[in-house]
């Protein structure tokens, strides 16, 4: 569009100007609201069972196009709403909540547009605040046009709400009587989803002893997953404590938890919980009990998601740790946390009986020690705790919850498993680092002076040590990169003396660190096996 700004020096219409230009929304057409005609309205579905609101403003409504010439209602200003439906149902078109009271509406609906045939309320009921509700029995599957009266005369004008529902047809069970008919909708984690039906007439054709209806729902990933009954009236005093993850129905997943009357504001219906379900589409039964849990109802699901624990959350998968010596605590410690763990093996022998408690679990291999000192340093987490085991499920041979550096007594060359531990209620999961250290570290870093030489290196696994520290009881290992243990044995070595190691055929082609560990300190030296 183009403004025209006049140029009139006489009438002081001259030099610098400014002008505002602003915009509303459309609120009618040409002659009137935008669903004025019922050619202008799109039907929406209606699912047995199922709900539609129709929100709207008649005021300006027009009379043109709406009834045809023969009808009776010729004349009479509308809007439209439509829905359609698949299957037979008992219908009800609620005026409730109109302010004020809508003293005059139409109980009819049309099949055709304009309307020409009308179909006419089979009774009406008045709602709490006046408005009225009619009900329509028994409508055939098809579309179906909603007339809303426009009488400022009799209040019946401006903004309004309209809540359509369906409920089947009265002896007949609803379209989502079997499992097989349950349309599984998404749910997303972090997200929530609203299910809507009616089980009125329900039968119990998958044989669970009760009559139902179906929902189901699909989950693409693992979820904790809430799933209420709230804000459905009247309460269902009655509901299906299990979902399944099939059709038909087998296995049963009992709920985590059940909440009665867990809702806000007097309402009494159930809320479930079911924990960690898995990917996959889950089938709600609908429990249907005449009198008890009857009609319309509302299902609101929500999911959040798994936690996942740790890798070294259950013993058999503890993290291995190297045994470093002092000076190398700084770089050779383990970042740990265990806030998402849960608990792995028995009560700790040094903690608080029938406490909930999360723990991760640690190895190392003692090497030439016979003691080690075990340094647990807190980031986030508070009231931690260690323990230490010989093997999974073994008896404890050391458990503290003091805040300190750990000196625990090991046989040389063995296995040890830890466990690093804290309370829920007492303390808090979180970050931390582990450091074991000993006289004789177990890594496979190199060091810069050596005790020994070997040769052949490369070889084909038969070598020979030659030893050129003083004379002492030695543990020699050999560790492949990962720092297993692959070899161990024990000798009595003076100085100068030839060890051999006949190693050949037992060994995968690799790097791997030699070491001889004395009470005089401890060597390595890289060598390679062909």
């Amino acid at each position: 569009c183009y403004v025209p700004v006049i140029y009139d020096r006489g009438q002081n219409s001259d030099g610098p100007y400014s002008i505002e230009v602003g915009a509303l929304a459309c609120s009618s057409g040409p002659t009137g609201p935008v669903n004025d005609s019922c050619a202008s309205v799109t039907p929406q579905a209606l699912n047995v069972g199922g709900t539609l609101t129709f929100t709207g403003d008649n005021t300006g409504a027009t009379a043109a196009d709406d009834f045809a010439p023969t009808s009776d209602f010729a004349g009479t200003p509308v809007v439209w709403h439509a829905f359609t439906t698949n299957s037979c149902a008992n219908v009800t078109v609620s005026y409730c909540g109109q302010t004020p009271t809508w003293e005059n509406t139409l109980g009819i609906l049309s099949t055709d547009c304009p309307s020409d045939s009308v179909i006419f309320f089979t009774t009406l009921d008045a709602c709490t605040d006046g408005n009225i509700i009619y009900a329509f029995d028994a409508l055939a599957a098809g579309t179906y046009y909603v007339p809303v009266l426009l009488d400022p005369t009799n209040n019946a004008e401006g903004p309004y709400s309209i809540a359509v529902h369906a409920a089947p047809c009265d002896g007949m069970a609803p379209p989502n009587d079997t499992c097989t008919a349950a349309v599984p909708q998404v749910l997303s984690v972090g997200g929530s989803l609203t299910l809507q039906g009616d089980n009125t007439n329900a039968t119990d054709n998958e044989g669970l002893g009760y009559a139902s209806a179906w929902e189901a729902f699909t989950l693409t990933e693992c979820a904790h997953v809430t799933l209420s009954y709230c804000g459905t009236l009247p309460a269902f005093g009655m509901v299906a404590e299990e979902l399944y993850a099939g059709c038909p129905p087998v296995d049963p997943i009992p709920a985590t938890s059940i909440v009665p009357d867990g809702c806000d504001f007097g309402d009494t219906n159930t809320g479930l919980m079911y924990d960690a379900l898995a990917a996959g589409t889950y089938y709600i039964p609908v429990r249907m009990e005449p009198g008890v849990a009857e009609g319309a109802y509302t299902i609101t699901l929500s999911a959040i998601a798994c936690t996942v624990p740790p890798t070294n959350d259950d013993c058999a998968a503890a993290t291995e740790v190297s045994v470093a010596l002092p000076t190398d605590c700084g770089t050779a410690s383990v970042e740990g946390d265990n806030s998402t763990a849960t608990q792995g093996g028995t009560e700790p022998e040094c903690g608080f009986p029938g406490s909930p408690l999360q723990d991760v679990w640690y190895t190392f291999n003692s090497g030439g020690n016979i003691e080690v000192t075990l340094s647990l340093t807190a980031g986030t987490i508070v009231g931690q705790g260690v323990e230490v085991f010989r093997a999974c499920g073994d008896t404890s041979i050391f458990c503290s919850l003091v805040d300190e550096d750990h000196l625990v007594a090991v046989e040389p060359d063995s296995d040890y498993r830890v466990r690093v531990f804290s309370y829920s209620d007492l303390g808090q999961a979180g970050t931390f680092t582990v450091c074991i250290t000993g006289d004789v570290g177990t890594g496979v870093q190199e060091r810069s002076s050596a005790a020994f030489g070997v040769f052949p290196n490369p070889g084909d696994g038969d070598m020979t040590v030659v030893y050129n520290g003083p004379s002492a009881d030695a543990v020699i290992h050999l560790f492949d990169l990962t720092g297993r243990t692959v070899h161990t044995e024990r000798a009595h070595l003076v100085e100068g003396q030839q060890r051999p190691l006949a190693l050949a055929g037992r060994l995968a082609p690799g790097t791997y660190a030699l070491r001889v560990a004395t009470a005089f300190g401890s060597a390595e030296q890289r060598i390679v096996i062909k």
